[in-house]
């Protein structure tokens, strides 16, 4: 320990010095202490002028990262841990996650329109995600249709490269727009627990308007491919007519997905299924009619806790939540009531639920016994897109 002050500052540093070996007795009160303020995640949102970023303690406390807000070219679209992504019209760049969780400098920069896939156009309007490692980056490209050529969408694949670099893999097809229509993808893809297999929906107009899945496989190198074999056994319909199509997509971490259904041609409400992954990326789901739980809203947001216990999805008038157990029928747990309703939802690994309303960010701590709002939520932050990251 250094001491440089001059009068009761220098007195009050020779005594800590002086009490330095009772200190020694208290090391687990201190291991205690730094484990509870330690940052359990990071919350990264778009400000005016770049990148606020805040630190979440295990109490679920929010705390403004020093710096904030970090410049940041482009507009954020994801977080592997390591580096923060942002995406232009055409270029992608990458800046490292310092050690307090704050953004330095860009290390990292390509052009979608050099390399393959380009032919569709920009990077506007349907998105880009990462894999579960965060090693692979797979960004959407869409040209609408102008009566004389049809809709154009792919997805581009990269690796993101330990230096922040990124390294070009090559595209796949968006599933095929037969009519040519101004169609966009409705999702970005959904990664299975293993990452061998990617979900996502798109427009289908061969039989009216719905959505219908669109399955890919992840090759050994990271590259996106199209699943040609996979099939889907969807839940039973009333009486067995017509059938279910899928409007919302959320994965577990143990080879299942939650999906929101609708029965085509609309009638009756939207229901939710669970469906478990095969092998060989196919999707089976033993729901039916009779124990599917009904929705009153979109379900749009949703997502499965990181134990697997808990779903929830934003509502207007809160979040509902759903118990999750695999492949089994899903049922209902609670509904937590915020005024103004839902807006987004995230969960962290410490059963800590953040829920964006109208007030702020809320945050609880949520399991299938109990919910409890933590201690200052909701916490002021401004409204708009924000990418929650868990620390393992």
């Amino acid at each position: 320990m250094k001491c440089a002050f001059t009068g009761l500052k220098l007195a009050i540093c020779l005594v800590m010095l002086t009490m330095a070996p009772a200190f020694s007795q208290t090391t687990n009160d201190e291991a205690t202490l730094n484990s509870a303020s330690a940052p359990v995640a990071y919350i990264y949102l778009p400000a005016a002028g770049g990148v606020d970023v805040y630190s979440v303690n295990a109490a679920g406390k929010l705390t403004l990262v020093k710096g904030s807000p970090f410049p940041v070219t482009g507009e954020m679209e994801d977080v592997n841990g390591k580096y923060l992504i942002s995406v232009g019209n055409t270029w992608l760049h990458a800046y490292p996650i310092e050690s307090n969780g704050g953004l330095g400098k860009q290390v990292g920069t390509i052009n979608t329109a050099a390399y393959g896939g380009s032919q569709c156009g920009e990077t506007n309007g349907v998105g880009s995600t990462l894999d579960r490692t965060g090693k692979y980056l797979y960004v959407y490209l869409f040209l609408p249709g102008d009566g004389n050529s049809d809709a154009c969408a792919v997805m581009q694949s990269y690796q993101v490269e330990s230096n922040g670099e990124f390294k070009y893999l090559g595209y796949v097809e968006a599933d095929g727009n037969p009519q040519g229509l101004d169609v966009k993808p409705d999702s970005i893809p959904a990664f299975s627990s293993n990452d061998k297999f990617a979900y996502a929906l798109y427009p289908n107009f061969e039989d009216g308007n719905y959505t219908s899945f669109t399955a890919f496989k992840v090759a050994s190198n990271g590259d996106l491919q199209g699943l040609a074999t996979f099939t889907s056994t969807d839940p039973q319909t009333p009486n067995d007519a017509w059938f279910y199509n899928p409007t919302v997509i959320a994965p577990d971490n143990a080879g299942h997905l939650a999906v929101v259904l609708n029965w085509f041609p609309g009638e009756g409400p939207l229901r939710l299924a669970s469906y478990t992954i095969d092998g060989s990326g196919n999707l089976t789901s033993t729901n039916t009619y009779k124990n599917m739980p009904s929705l009153a809203e979109s379900g749009q947001g949703m997502a499965i806790s990181p134990s697997g216990k808990l779903l929830a999805i934003p509502e207007a008038a809160g979040v509902h939540l759903f118990n999750f157990d695999g492949g089994k029928p899903i049922t209902a747990n609670q509904r937590i009531p915020i005024a103004g309703g839902a807006n987004a939802l995230g969960w962290d690994n410490h059963n800590h639920l953040y829920v964006q309303g109208n007030a702020g960010l809320y945050v609880y701590t949520a399991t299938p016994t109990s919910v409890t709002e933590v201690a200052g939520s909701p916490f002021k932050i401004a409204n708009g897109k924000w990418i929650l990251v868990p620390k393992p």
